[in-house]
């Protein structure tokens, strides 16, 4: 069970989660809310994800990760973005972005239908090299998020 307290100005969240014989431990740390009902809403929200997270592994979080969230990775990893690539990004961002990356292969299929009609060949090979670009930059931050068998969905 996660419980919070007080510490300063902010409200801390620790304690443990258990599901069936396994337990997370959660690190004592600040949930950067100042007030108890919105530091409930963190305490809530995060043993529910760690819950999700506990029962449905890594492969849980392709569930909830969104296509938005890995472009948005893509965007702030080190080593910055290309000119180029940001039109890019924002386009597929606005037709598929609310695709969950479980979702990628669908999206990947609903973006050539909308967006690459009448493009060449070349340009789509672009567009489909930024998107993965995006779910691998995903899966490298993400640990144990794996998007490998993804890119086989996506390659035609």
């Amino acid at each position: 069970m996660l419980t919070i307290r007080k510490r300063g100005k902010y409200f801390h969240i620790r304690g443990s989660v258990r599901v069936g014989r396994e337990t997370r431990i959660i690190k004592e740390h600040s949930s950067g809310r100042d007030r108890r009902e919105d530091a409930e809403e963190y305490r809530s929200k995060l043993e529910a994800d760690v819950r999700h997270e506990m029962l449905y592994g890594g492969r849980g979080r392709t569930h909830t990760l969104t296509i938005a969230d890995a472009l948005l990775a893509y965007v702030k990893r080190p080593g910055g973005l290309r000119s180029y690539d940001l039109a890019r990004i924002d386009e597929i961002n606005r037709l598929v972005g609310d695709f969950t990356i479980a979702q990628a292969a669908d999206a990947w299929t609903n973006f050539k239908r909308k967006r690459c009609a009448a493009l060449s060949v070349v340009t789509v090979q672009r567009f489909r090299a930024t998107f993965q670009a995006a779910l691998n930059e995903s899966s490298r931050q993400g640990g144990e998020l794996r998007c490998a068998g993804i890119a086989k969905a996506i390659a035609a």
